[in-house]
């Protein structure tokens, strides 16, 4: 069983690296506040509702939490093997379990990859003084990177500038869910229209879901799973998605992953724009189960081209 235990503190690997960065920042300033170039980009507080129109999917990851607790561990190991993490570290100067935020948005065949926590000045890549190319990473700010699979990552960071995001996403991105790992839809999901989920889904028009790792009151480590959907919904949508919920969580894949435990936390509200649901799963059969499902090469190299079935994303 996976108790929970956020780990203290200790070395570079697990320890609240924003605090140290700050520490060691201070340090060598010697107590002299820190100054801005004039020039310097701005930070942009949210990516996810800066980037541009026309993503398929959107994931966004914080990995600070999840390191504190051994089912985030284990997750990120599973989404993210020891020779994919080596690579990442390699690319960006900095591992991927001190990052302050990953973003991963697919566009079609073309991937825009957002990597916050970094010292953008310790980039190798971007030591190299080569011209801006496909796979080279353009500075959004001077502690954020941008990769783009399929032409310049330059014209996105001009894009995101601009302070003109997608309206889905900057709907989706406001949403009651976690932050720690989230998955944003801004279009409605592609489902069946015959079957009953495509049925009570017909007028969806996004999705937000999100995983945390926390601890029930009996220790056990759990994961919060929360899922908001906006678009049109009938007035009978609560007591349809209740129905939903009970027929998923009686299926074997649902029984593996725990959900007849997370039954009992299930909370959830319907207006006639939004479905908010929210439960609390079992880490221990959660975890087992995804291990299970994923094949050991799921992981897809930072900055790789998305999914096919779609148009390249153009330029700004």
């Amino acid at each position: 069983m996976i108790r929970a235990r956020a780990t203290v503190a200790h070395g570079s690997k697990l320890g609240s690296f924003v605090h140290l960065a700050m520490i060691l920042a201070g340090a060598s300033c010697a107590g002299v506040p820190p100054t801005r170039d004039a020039r310097e980009p701005q930070p942009i507080v949210d990516l996810v509702g800066a980037l541009p129109a026309g993503a398929d999917t959107v994931v966004v990851v914080r990995p600070a939490r999840w390191v504190a607790y051994e089912s985030g561990r284990q997750l990120l190991s599973i989404l993210v093997p020891e020779r994919a993490q080596a690579d990442f570290e390699a690319r960006f100067g900095a591992p991927l379990a001190r990052l302050d935020e990953l973003v991963v948005a697919d566009y079609g065949p073309d991937r825009i990859t957002i990597v916050r926590g970094v010292d953008a000045s310790r980039v190798p890549s971007l030591q190299t003084g080569a011209p801006p190319a496909p796979h080279h990473p353009a500075v959004l700010d001077r502690r954020t990177v941008l990769v783009r699979a399929a032409g310049s990552a330059a014209s996105i960071v001009r894009a995101m500038g601009d302070g003109f995001g997608d309206p889905g996403l900057l709907s989706l991105s406001a949403t009651e869910v976690g932050r720690d790992l989230t998955v944003y839809v801004p279009h409605p999901l592609p489902l069946p229209p015959r079957s009953g989920i495509g049925t009570l889904l017909s007028q969806q028009t996004g999705l937000a879901a999100s995983l945390e790792p926390g601890a029930a009151p009996d220790g056990l480590e759990t994961l919060q799973l929360t899922v908001e959907l906006h678009g049109r919904f009938p007035a009978s949508a609560e007591r349809n998605f209740r129905t939903l919920i009970d027929s998923i969580a009686a299926d074997p894949l649902g029984v593996s992953l725990g959900l007849p435990a997370a039954r009992s936390s299930l909370v959830l509200s319907a207006t006639d724009h939004k479905v908010h649901i929210s439960l609390q799963i079992p880490a221990d059969a959660f975890v087992t189960t995804l291990e299970r499902l994923l094949a050991p090469d799921v992981w897809r190299p930072i900055g790789a081209p998305g999914r096919s079935s779609g148009a390249t994303h153009e330029s700004h």
